[in-house]
């Protein structure tokens, strides 16, 4: 399962590539594709893509609401909610 973009074969950073609806990095040095399994669907503010890893890092403070970080795999945006 590949949360990162770095590729675990030779250790180059890995692009974003999609086929077939399928999610994966792809690796430009060595040729190395990682699917990208374990996503949660969220709409990136920034590039409108709807994957993405999701962070939950509960209650911040006892008068906050949890803390969610939503991390755009297209992109690399990472969107929050929970903070204000």
């Amino acid at each position: 399962m590949a949360t990162s973009n770095i590729c675990p074969k030779c250790g180059t950073n890995m692009h974003f590539a999609e086929e077939d609806g399928k999610p994966f990095y792809v690796c430009n040095a060595c040729g190395n594709k990682t699917e990208i399994l374990g996503l949660a669907e969220h709409e990136c503010s920034k590039c409108g893509y709807d994957k993405c890893v999701m962070y939950y890092h509960g209650i911040v403070y006892g008068d906050e609401a949890p803390l969610v970080m939503y991390t755009c795999i297209r992109c690399g945006n990472v969107d929050r909610e929970g903070v204000s």
